[in-house]
């Protein structure tokens, strides 16, 4: 068994350690009795919808709640041990008592006095109750940004990151997972404001299928980005804020999906949390395939009087798998550190078959068929570490973070043309993909009065990467594969970059406005060399940048 073999086990037996690792958590919680009691006044009469709370006195986790029924009444699950019971009721005197549980069966009745004051004869009536909730729309603009919450869209529920982007306003995404803003696809993806392997670096079209809509806490659609950000010439950047676990104890979901074609989709979030200590493993994956068929027609007045017709039909198929797992520790209320690694696997395949026949005047007839067979295999993994800091409650925070990555990907085409049915044509690609980075991240934030805010921050990128690129073709002259020198080749690329930010944020009445400026200088290193000759290209870049912006 070669090491690509192993690895792919391991990916793909990601969702059942997942599901093993929740019934275990599971299999530890302490067996729970059902018990039943009442709740009765002074004069031994029911009191309805009253509030009966049991405190464990060793472990809060255990703890549970009950509320009586029309009859005074209530039922409810207790694991056994030494309770503190909070009997409460409108109009009546909250009453505590100790009571020990031991076994299944009712526990009597606990007995309320009523209130000294007069608001026992009658409960007045009220003019009118004010309920306020938070706004449900998933959309909304800030000064540098717009951001997108998936969880206040039902369309997203169940789906990926590629069904949510859809969902975006100022974000178009075509049916082979391809995605544009303003016109233009050179959009650059982060994943909690850095680029992550998650995501990969050279096939972010498909890998947003292996991110669930689930795991994703909110978007910010960046059309104009501040100095915080690079100064890359993109149409725009998509950062992805992936939820973190804040409940206490054991939590769990899974979620699933099934769609025609086939589409499948799984997600499993786990995390545990425990006083200082917040444990937290996701994994998922999925299986999509889709089919496309396109004829045309078309009749050419051009001398000859030809008629072309066409059918092209395509089909692809892909799974992927990914987990993440990572811990955070709480070493005061005030700091925090985090650790999290993160493995994804990317497989895809797809084939095509193009059918053109051309009508000539002297009715000639020429067919052509071209067939094509396309492959794709990607793995990721990434590790993070981070340390946040909380000066005050004011907003003055620090952040500081170390990410590792590495991405493999290979990637296949083989191409075959036809003409009369005689062999014409055929030209078979490799492309093979290696890319390491580091990236160190520090960013201080500092609110001024209620109103403004001073950012500053340093970031350190250093990539490593390595490509290869194979060319073969066979015609129908020349029935062997030669290597096509021009197409062939060998590069490596190396980049030191470093830049620092510092920006400001205010606002004047209705008006707000941001002042930025940032500095980057980077080293890039290429060494290229194909069949035809070799070449080699040291480059130095200093950029200077600032933006204002309203």
């Amino acid at each position: 068994m070669n090491k690509t073999e192993i690895i792919n086990i391991f990916t793909k037996k990601t969702l059942g350690l997942t599901f093993v690792l929740s019934a275990a958590a599971f299999a530890f919680a302490q067996e729970k009795v059902g018990i039943s009691g009442s709740v009765v006044s002074k004069s031994n009469q029911p009191v309805p919808y009253a509030s009966v709370t049991f405190s464990n006195k060793a472990n809060k986790l255990l703890s549970d709640a009950a509320l009586t029924d029309e009859k005074g009444q209530y039922k409810l699950d207790l694991a056994p041990g030494n309770y503190d019971i909070t009997i409460e009721a409108i109009d009546y005197q909250k009453n505590v008592i100790n009571k020990q549980i031991t076994s299944a069966g009712n526990i009597g009745a606990f007995s309320i006095d009523p209130e000294k004051s007069a608001t026992n004869l009658k409960t007045a009536d009220i003019q009118g109750v004010v309920i306020t909730a938070p706004s449900t729309k998933p959309y909304k603009v800030e000064l540098d940004k717009r951001t997108y919450d998936p969880s206040q869209d039902i369309v997203s529920k169940g789906g990926n990151l590629q069904d949510v982007l859809q969902n975006v306003p100022s974000v178009s995404v075509e049916t082979d997972g391809t995605v544009s803003m303003r016109g233009s696809s050179n959009v650059k993806f982060l994943i909690n404001g850095k680029p992550s392997a998650l995501l990969g670096i050279d096939d972010g079209a498909n890998a947003l299928q292996s991110i669930p809509a689930d795991q994703i806490e909110r978007i910010e659609v960046i059309t104009n980005p501040s100095s915080k950000f690079e100064a890359s010439g993109t149409a725009g950047i998509l950062n992805i804020i992936l939820k973190k676990s804040k409940k206490t104890g054991f939590n769990g979901s899974v979620l699933g999906t099934l769609g025609y074609l086939p589409q499948t989709n799984l997600n499993t979030n786990l995390s545990w949390r425990k006083g200082k200590f917040t444990w937290f493993l996701n994994g998922g994956g999925g299986y999509r395939e889709s089919k496309n068929t396109q004829r045309n027609s078309a009749y050419l007045s051009t001398g000859d009087f030809r008629e072309t017709n066409n059918e092209s039909i395509s089909k692809s198929k892909n799974d992927n798998y990914n987990a993440t797992g990572g811990l955070v520790v709480d070493l005061t209320d005030k700091t925090s550190i985090n650790a999290s690694g993160t493995v994804r696997t990317f497989d895809g395949t797809n084939t095509g078959n193009i059918d053109y026949t051309n009508y000539a005047f002297n009715n000639a007839i020429t067919t052509r068929n071209r067939t094509s067979l396309g492959t794709n295999n990607n793995l990721a993994f990434q590790g993070d570490f981070g340390i946040d800091h909380k000066f005050n409650d004011k907003g003055q925070n620090l952040s500081l973070s170390l990410s590792l990555q590495s991405n493999r990907s290979n990637n296949g085409s083989d191409i075959n043309q036809t003409q009369n049915n005689l062999f014409d044509l055929q030209n078979l690609i490799d492309q093979k993909t290696k890319n390491k980075t580091l990236i160190g991240k520090a960013d201080y934030e500092l609110p001024i009065g209620e109103n403004s805010k001073l950012e500053a921050g340093y970031r350190i990128d250093v990539n490593n990467n390595n490509y290869q690129n194979l060319v073969r073709q066979k015609t129908s002259t020349l029935p062997f594969m030669l290597y096509l020198d021009d197409y062939t080749y060998n590069a490596k690329y190396e980049e030191m970059f470093n830049a620092g930010y510092v920006q400001f944020k205010s606002k004047i009445g209705n008006l707000g406005y941001q002042l930025g400026l940032r500095n980057e200088y980077s080293t890039i290193d290429i060494n290229y060399m194909n069949l035809a000759g070799m070449r080699k290209k040291p480059k130095r870049i200093t950029t200077i940048s600032s933006q204002v912006s309203f």
